[in-house]
């Protein structure tokens, strides 16, 4: 997988789920729409779904069809008050068939496929909301610039230009 570019895509046909495929897997699709996302030769590398009202679908039917066309990892996000979890299932190293792990509040998720991709359990269940991001965002970004105004009045009482720096 290194070097080559992977790509997101959000599927909302009947559930959503963010499916993280190679371009070519993403130019398939694009070429084909209404197709589902296992019905071409190339598969995903990774399929994240958050569990729907149908919580059979997610825990056993999808788990089945994403290992039977062979998905190497499927990450089910379960919100569920009181059943709050963030499952993994994918196929580990000389396996042929999925192995489970499941990690809850206060622990980090480690993708099988990704093992650089270390995700908060807490922020997966409870993201932060953007808009609070971007408002953080912009107070640093406004600080910052405060800061970069005092440092040039500092420097033009020495006799500096900082447009000249």
């Amino acid at each position: 997988m290194v070097g080559k570019p992977i790509h997101c895509l959000l599927f909302s046909l009947i559930q959503q789920a963010l499916v993280v495929c190679t371009q070519s897997l993403l130019e398939q699709a694009a070429a084909r729409p209404g197709s589902g996302i296992l019905d071409f030769e190339e598969k995903p590398l990774l399929v994240i779904e958050v569990v729907s009202q149908n919580r059979r679908a997610d825990y056993v039917i999808k788990r089945a069809d994403y290992e039977l066309a062979n998905v190497p990892e499927y990450v089910i996000v379960d919100p569920t008050p009181n059943k709050e979890l963030v499952r993994i299932v994918a196929f580990t190293e000389g396996e042929d068939i999925y192995t489970q792990t499941d990690f809850r509040a206060g622990q980090q998720m480690v993708s099988v496929v990704f093992p650089n991709l270390t995700l908060s359990v807490n922020e997966i269940l409870s993201p932060p909301l953007v808009e609070g991001l971007i408002k953080a965002e912009q107070a640093r970004f406004q600080e910052l610039e405060q800061r970069a105004e005092r440092l040039a009045v500092r420097l033009r009482e020495l006799g500096v230009d900082p447009d000249r720096i």
